[in-house]
């Protein structure tokens, strides 16, 4: 922005005593020469013979706010307006001295009151322009702008500001326009080419932009942002040498830029110079110590040393500072994957606790770690060290030891989850439900429970009821589903611990009576297990006409595959790894950890993708989140599970993903070709799996991964 107070012209002074205007007009010419302390002077020493002097008092406002002394420039130009109230350029400058003190409606008002005095100063106009697009009022600072150029149409300043207003609407290519008109008035404009190259880089055409920047550079050899965001455009160009020159060049010109030194470290680390990168992030901090971008990047650096201790702490102390960054939630998780914790402090259990509730987070990444750290909870390690003994005796007071269980949040949670793979804990929670349904069948069920009691049902249907049972067990869960039968069928209030136990042993949405039990208002924490076992089943129930076939499922090896995962769809999963921020397919592959050598391949800018047996969604969704702009195709033998996929898909609101019933064996014939193609834990399913990737392949766009 072009706001500079205006330095009126001075005139020579006569000979012999001076008179007030004549020190007022020596002084005028100090001021215009920059010699301000000389001008500040003469000023004071009118205002000695004649305090009430309005020129004087404005002009001392001028040069406090030259000094940055903004308060004091308000103060002396208010002083001069109550002595002469039609003082145009004392009420424009007032206005700049207000905007910079972020005074905006009051800075818009002395602009209006200017103009109203003298309508046809474009300058005016400029600045009041100006403070209307600091408050954010777009429209109005445009008009304003256009006011000024009808009055002056070449003012370089004026087309440039114009250009920024435009850009913050929107409005990139009209923006484009305004910055060329300013360069065409002045050529050499540093400022104008430094905004049209981020003009050019909203617009993604960031050749051009590069272009720009050097132009800005090579008028203002020091303009430390044009280097910063040269290295920035460089670095999404996948330039990386360029980018590290562009960062250290801003450096050179400003050693305190703590975003320059963060932005290095990362292009550093793609450039697998770890130490390197490690030393870029620390200088960030060491100028500004709560930059929780670069405690998050450095987190992620140390993880690649496997230096995890440390990676944890610089992550949490990220997600500390700004815990709304799914970057560093995501971050922390895969530090935490392989790690055991030894020690907990208080805060922990909140940080695990909130990392599961995060879209960019797969719980199933970091169950092992939350359950090292449970094992530092005294009452969770009693109660799975007693129900590993030989005589466990957990399982006869189940009542007492469910609310135990109860009051760990974190447990519960990650109960209702995903699978918990660990030994020990499916060693208690078998023991657990088997006290559960003995005083479930004993009229003995203690609501003080229900949370674990319905947190186990929610485990044991994401399990696909894995859990050995025995004999009894399994009498009484056939008594129980015919007593909650009954109750149903008599309409009477069914107990919630009565749901919970045989949500624990039997998919609720599998009896005859769960549509009417679903149609019911149920309390407190036995409402997920409805949700999850009756609500959802259905919804994917009705979902199933929705998804096309695109190939017959005849092959032998194809269609009992088939038949395993429409009776369990796997895996149920609740919370996936989902990035808010995609990349090209090239930037993807050439990242961490897999960091492929991909030679001059170029990025499509819409990329088609296909997901080759997508199962439940959760492979599909990640894809879809991973890469910019992108299409998929996500295929699967089990109808079942691609409903599941289907649902899951509308719950996180993605559009650009298509489901469909097919056989990798005869997608030979879709006639449809992908710039990426991604294949996981199917190909060991397949009769002839080397014929498969030959399907698969054949798929591909030339260039095509």
């Amino acid at each position: 922005m072009n706001s500079k107070l205006a330095q009126p012209a001075g005139s020579s002074p006569g000979r012999g005593p001076l008179t007030i205007q004549q020190t007022i007009d020596l002084a005028k010419q100090h001021h215009t020469a920059g010699c301000l302390s000389e001008a500040e002077g003469l000023y004071q020493q009118v205002l000695q013979a004649d305090p009430n002097q309005p020129v004087a008092l404005h002009l001392l406002g001028v040069i406090a706010h030259q000094a940055g002394k903004n308060d004091s420039a308000v103060d002396l130009i208010t002083k001069a307006l109550a002595i002469k109230p039609d003082y145009a350029e004392a009420h424009s400058n007032l206005g700049i001295a207000l905007t910079e003190l972020g005074k905006l409606d009051e800075a818009v008002a002395s602009y209006h009151k200017a103009l109203a005095i003298k309508p046809d100063d474009a300058r005016m106009h400029n600045n009041l322009g100006n403070a209307l697009k600091n408050h954010g009022k777009l429209d109005e600072a445009v008009a304003s702008y256009h006011k000024a150029l009808a009055i002056t149409p070449d003012r370089a300043d004026t087309h440039n500001n114009l250009g920024g207003a435009l850009k913050d609407q929107g409005k990139l290519d009209e923006a484009v326009a305004s910055y060329h008109k300013a360069i065409a008035i002045t050529p050499d404009y540093a400022e104008a080419y430094f905004n049209l190259g981020n003009t050019f880089k909203a617009l993604g055409k960031l050749d051009v932009a590069v272009a720009s920047y050097h132009k800005a550079i090579a008028i203002k050899p020091d303009y430390t942002d044009a280097h910063y965001n040269l290295g920035n455009t460089f670095k999404e160009l996948e330039k990386l040498d360029e980018a590290v020159a562009s960062y250290h060049k801003t450096i050179a010109i400003a050693p305190d830029y703590s975003e320059a030194h963060n932005n290095l470290g990362t292009v550093l680390k793609d450039l697998e110079k770890l130490d390197d990168a490690v030393a870029s992030y620390l200088r960030a901090l060491a100028i500004a110590p709560d930059y929780a971008e670069a405690h998050g990047n450095l987190g992620g650096v140390y993880q690649e040393m496997g230096k995890l201790d440390a990676a944890i702490t610089c992550q949490r102390r990220a997600i500390a500072l700004n815990p709304q960054n799914e970057l560093f939630w995501s971050g922390l998780a895969v530090s935490l994957e392989a790690f055991s914790f030894t020690t907990v402090d208080d805060d922990l259990w909140q940080d695990l606790l909130s990392l599961l509730e995060r879209p960019a987070v797969r719980p199933s990444h970091i169950i092992r770690p939350i359950i090292s750290a449970l094992r530092h909870d005294p009452n969770f390690l009693q109660i799975l060290d007693l129900a590993g003994a030989a005589n466990p005796v957990v399982g006869s007071a189940y009542g007492v030891v469910a609310e135990q269980l109860s009051a760990i949040p974190l447990f519960l949670r990650i109960m209702g989850l995903n699978p918990i793979p660990d030994l020990q804990v499916e060693r208690m929670l078998t023991v657990l439900r088997r006290g559960m349904i003995r005083e479930t069948m004993a009229g003995k069920a203690d609501e003080k429970g229900l949370p674990f009691s319905a947190a186990l049902a929610l485990q044991c249907f994401t399990n696909e009821y894995i859990y050995p049972e025995t004999d009894e067990e399994q009498a009484s869960v056939n008594e129980l589903q015919k007593q909650i039968a009954a109750l149903v069928e008599q309409e009477l209030n069914v107990p919630p611990a009565l749901v919970a136990a045989l949500g624990a042993y039997r998919p609720l949405h599998g009896f005859s009576w769960a549509r009417e039990l679903n149609e019911r208002e149920w309390p407190g924490s036995i409402k997920a297990v409805i949700e999850r076992q009756l609500s959802e089943p259905q919804r994917e129930q009705s979902l199933r006409s929705q998804i096309s076939r695109l190939t017959p499922i005849e092959n032998t090896v194809s269609e009992a595959v088939r038949e395993q995962y429409e009776e369990n769809p796997y895996p149920r999963w609740i919370n996936t790894g989902i990035r808010d921020k995609g990349r090209s397919i090239g930037a993807e592959l050439r990242g961490a950890p897999l960091r492929l050598d991909l030679g001059d391949y170029e990025s499509p800018e819409n990329p088609e993708i296909l997901v080759a047996g997508c199962g439940t969604g959760q492979h599909a969704l990640t894809t879809a989140s991973r890469f910019s702009n992108a299409r998929l195709l996500a295929v699967d033998l089990s109808l079942s599970s691609l409903t599941y996929a289907r649902r899951m898909t509308e719950d996180h609101e993605f559009s650009n993903i298509e489901y469909a019933q097919a056989d990798i064996m005869e997608l030979g014939t879709l006639g449809r070709r992908f710039d990426l193609i991604e294949c996981s834990g199917v190909f060991h399913h397949l009769g002839d799996p080397v014929a498969g990737w030959r399907v698969l392949v054949d798929l591909l766009q030339p260039g095509g991964s």
